[in-house]
């Protein structure tokens, strides 16, 4: 075997004859030392002769700065000494016939919770250890280390150079503190090893040597790119091709080139740096790529400086709009596992997009909100998103008046502002009743001036699932929903109806019929892939066979929801807690109902406390059961302060508020009770946890 570096090579000019040369100096073989091409030729000539009836493994080390010339090397030596095996060693592949392409990943990092053993089983770790230990020999990994070790190994990709260099810093900063300062990862990761390589100085140096051996299009896709967030797919690639203006430059240093680039440059770029390893893929029937945390930290610097930042996180934004705009329409068409293959990865791009437009174009974060809130939803984020969306009421209030003069079906932005409405009317589901109304009118008098019959049709549905409409009212807007449904329409949309018709049952105390209907919509949203569809409508059975006195089915069917684990983020899991919370209290199972409703709370606070006010007479009966008549009372005045956005009828609200307030009232003189709710409608989340669980003087 015989090792060559060829990291010290300079410029490519006259590369072969110094690749030959540093070959046949490593093995002994003299093969002139002229520069001229001839003489080039003739020494290849006199090396490979010399190679032919050798049986060699030949390393050449660090050829990514001389790929061409170690190509035509390679290829005349593999044709004239069949028995040397070439070790290549580079960024990219040679591209040469017979090459088989080995690529190294970063190094294996172990999962949260990992013993010492398990961890160092790893090559991030055991990397990580053995050079903390060659400058500390004292240091020994502790088991309490494991996991931020893991984590700081994760930060920096697993690549070995940075998790080397952070090493390095430990015994003057400590684990933690290198881990805190990861966020100036290019200053943290500097080193001073003598003899190593410049580029392995410094984790920037690195990056610096990969950087400068890309052309001018690659150098401006790879800086692009970095304005994606996590993962991304092809399609949204294409949209950052085009040249923009250059803005203001730090320096002439920071004066690149931008090149203009059409979607096949685009392609075959975006290859070429995934070869570099500078782009990962991830791959799937639709792969998609993103740039570790060290190369996009190192691009976004990159894009800063080419002055293209502004314009590429504004393009970035459109790009996601028209994205997500299409998911919107898909959604109603597929299943909800396919949906969320497809788009949830989109995520994190999705909040980088609406962060940009509701700080520079609030017309465009009204459409996002709009398009992405069923991507919230089905992954148990609704809280986020309807944060999200108070902050862009303002705007969509003045797009909704600018609508109103200019005419809905004449204003291009009219669909925009209408499903806005729609998607903020599903997210105060049983959060705020009373605003699902509001927002669900105002979808349905923008979709009526549309002429869009879906959206008319889906705004309908919000103004009866709200609850807030009474018997009759309800039953004429069950009736328009008929009226409006087409055929054509996908399960999805199909289904509003059902649900609407088992809530306006429900409510009016039809609870046999509510109970087949709601059964025939499980059916239906099996069939179609609803898993979201499917808990809501096994949410509904539970509490319907509650009211109907059948406790064995409705304990039955929570458990059912609850062991959906998919949804254990979603609210359904609150519903599901609390409806086993109620039986436990009619079964008198005490220890079950505070133990359940301990789990509520968690669960609650972790959605911002979504279905806390909703259920809080749950929280005054077990204040009462536990003889705490005081607390009992503020729980009841911060629920009745709740309802009165929410109006519930929901047999668990009227059955856990009736039975606190008559145990108050027993137990409780007038005016002490009404002082104490009184103070209980002012109470905030945390305090009314506090009262509930009997922990307020702690």
């Amino acid at each position: 075997a015989c090792w060559v570096d060829l990291a010290a090579l300079g410029a490519p000019t006259g590369a072969l004859t110094a690749i030959t040369q540093a070959v046949a100096q490593a093995l002994g073989v003299d093969v002139g030392g002229e520069p001229a091409a001839e003489v080039a030729a003739e020494g290849l000539l006199a090396l490979t002769t010399a190679l032919r009836p050798m049986n060699l493994l030949l390393v050449l080390d660090n050829a990514e700065h001389v790929l061409a010339d170690v190509a035509a090397f390679a290829q005349q030596v593999m044709t004239v000494a069949p028995g040397v095996r070439l070790l290549v060693t580079s960024l990219t592949p040679l591209r040469v016939e017979g090459e088989r392409v080995f690529r190294l990943g970063p190094l294996a990092i172990p999962p949260a919770g990992a013993s010492v053993d398990e961890a160092m089983a790893h090559g991030a770790v055991a990397l990580f250890v053995d050079r903390v230990r060659a400058m500390d020999r004292r240091y020994v990994l502790q088991a309490e280390q494991v996991d931020e070790v893991a984590e700081l190994c994760r930060r920096l990709d697993g690549l070995a150079l940075a998790i080397q260099l952070a090493a390095a810093r430990v015994p003057l900063l400590g684990l933690r503190g290198v881990l805190q300062r990861l966020n100036e990862r290019f200053r943290l990761l500097a080193g001073q090893s003598v003899g190593a390589p410049k580029r392995h100085q410094t984790l920037m140096a690195a990056l610096e040597w990969s950087h400068a051996l890309l052309s001018p299009p690659e150098q401006a896709l790879f800086r692009r790119v970095a304005v994606f967030a996590g993962s991304f797919p092809l399609s949204l690639v294409t949209c950052l091709g085009e040249c923009v203006p250059a803005g203001p430059r730090a320096d002439e240093a920071a004066d690149v080139a931008a090149p203009s680039l059409d979607e096949w440059q685009v392609l075959e770029t975006l290859g070429a740096l995934v070869d570099r390893s500078l782009v990962v893929v991830e791959g799937g029937e639709l792969p998609r790529y993103r740039l570790l945390d060290s190369m996009r930290e190192h691009a976004i610097l990159k894009l800063q400086a080419s002055g293209e930042w502004p314009a590429m996180q504004a393009r970035h934004a459109h790009a996601m709009a028209a994205l997500m705009d299409q998911a919107y329409e898909t959604h109603w068409v597929l299943s909800d596992d396919a949906w969320l293959s497809l788009h949830g990865p989109d995520l994190d791009n999705v909040r980088v997009a609406l962060d940009w437009a509701l700080a520079h174009d609030l017309p465009l974060a009204v459409r996002l909100q709009g398009a992405v809130v069923p991507l919230f939803l089905l992954m148990g984020l609704g809280a986020e998103a309807r944060e999200r969306g108070r902050r862009m009421l303002s705007a969509a209030e003045a797009l909704s008046g600018e609508t109103s003069q200019q005419g809905a079906a004449t204003d291009p932005s009219a669909d925009s502002v209408a499903r806005f409405w729609l998607v903020h009317a599903r997210l105060h589901w049983s959060v705020d009743n009373a605003e699902m109304l509001r927002c669900g009118q105002r979808a349905a008098q923008l979709s009526q001036g549309l002429g869009d019959a879906r959206g008319h049709y889906l705004a309908l549905h919000a103004m009866l699932v709200s609850g807030m409409l009474e018997g009759d009212a309800a039953l004429a807007m069950l009736r328009e929903m008929g009226a409006l449904e087409r055929p054509p329409w996908p399960a999805r949309v199909l289904v509003r109806r059902d649900l609407a018709e088992v809530m306006v049952l429900r409510d009016l105390a039809r609870m046999s019929e509510a109970r087949r209907a709601c059964q025939t919509l499980m059916v239906r949203a099996k069939s179609a892939g609803l898993d979201g569809v499917l808990s809501t409508a096994l949410r509904d059975l539970a509490a319907i066979s509650l009211a109907l006195g059948d406790t064995d089915a409705a304990m039955r069917i929570s458990q059912e929801l609850l062991a959906r684990g998919r949804h254990r983020h979603n609210s359904f899991v609150l519903h599901a807690l609390a409806t086993v919370a109620c039986v436990a209290f009619v079964r008198a199972d005490l220890m079950l109902a505070r133990a359940t409703l301990e789990d509520f709370l968690v669960a609650s606070r972790s959605r911002a406390w979504e279905g806390l006010g909703l259920y809080g007479g749950l929280l005054a009966l077990l204040a009462t059961t536990e003889g705490r008549h005081e607390a009992a009372a503020r729980l009841l005045g911060y629920t009745a302060e709740a309802h009165r956005c929410l109006h519930p009828r929901d047999v668990l609200s009227v059955y856990a508020c009736s039975r606190a307030h008559a145990a108050v009232q027993d137990a409780l003189p007038a005016d002490l009770r009404q002082h104490l709710m009184s103070q209980g409608a002012a109470l905030d989340a945390e305090s009314v946890q506090a009262w509930a669980l009997g922990t307020e003087l702690a």
